[in-house]
């Protein structure tokens, strides 16, 4: 059964229960890697992409042709050991490899890929269950910090892979201080990230950081919410499904 589709990327997700995981197949005719044109270089676009750091990701940026959205593949060790991990527990991954796209990471095809191909199988057995709590992402962040907190080491392949919380990536309002979030001079936006602090703080309860929290203990409180705040941000921006 089909139980996801992108149309975008002509790819459909499929379950097997017979193998108990779940297959990215193409719909598409056979994909080829990007040749040059013939009669010279192709002529970049003026004022080439902007450069995102992608260093919460492990990722440095590799020097390319300006204006190329060409994806470099990554082949730092903690890709290496993910790769390893995962093809390890049965994945097929022989047809994609993790790559940079002008400082964003994402999976670029290193093979012609035809109609119907597999194009990536990871086993179930691999994926972190964060259960059907809703959309609400505060009850699945606190799932997502248990298991990482009783995480056996299996799974630590993946974990390395992860913006941690000191990431330089974690750069939304929600991370700003309460000058930086005033230089915004948006107020609804302003609004909207203080209600999530307010809704953090609630569930902590009397763990939250305060103005009354002894200096001894601030920075257990304050990593505290830190922590929260960062399983939230991986849920709602890093793609992971609620």
């Amino acid at each position: 059964a089909i139980v996801s589709s992108c149309a975008a990327c002509a790819m459909d997700v499929r379950w097997c229960p017979q193998f108990n995981r779940a297959f990215v197949v193409s719909r598409f005719p056979p994909l080829t890697m990007s040749k040059q044109r013939r009669g010279g270089k192709s002529k970049p676009k003026s004022g080439g992409p902007t450069k995102i750091s992608s260093k919460g990701f492990g990722a440095a940026l590799h020097a390319r042709r300006k204006g190329s959205n060409a994806g470099v593949l990554l082949s730092q060790p903690s890709y290496e050991a993910l790769r390893v991990w995962l093809e390890s527990e049965g994945a097929n991954l022989k047809r994609v490899g993790i790559a940079d796209f002008n400082g964003l990471r994402g999976v670029m095809a290193t093979q012609e890929i035809a109609v119907r191909d597999e194009i990536i199988s990871i086993p179930a057995s691999c994926a972190v269950d964060l259960g059907t709590q809703g959309a609400d992402p505060l009850p699945v962040a606190i799932a997502l910090l248990d298991i990482l907190r009783a995480d056996d080491g299996r799974r630590a392949p993946y974990w390395d892979v992860v913006p941690p919380p000191d990431s330089p990536d974690l750069c939304t309002p929600d991370f700003f201080s309460e000058k930086e979030l005033q230089m915004l001079q948006w107020p609804p936006l302003v609004r909207e990230v203080r209600h999530r602090s307010t809704q953090l703080r609630s569930v902590l309860g009397a763990k939250a950081p305060t103005g009354d929290t002894p200096v001894e203990e601030m920075a257990v409180a304050g990593g505290r919410l830190r922590q929260l705040r960062w399983a939230v941000w991986l849920l709602l921006f890093c793609g992971l499904s609620l």
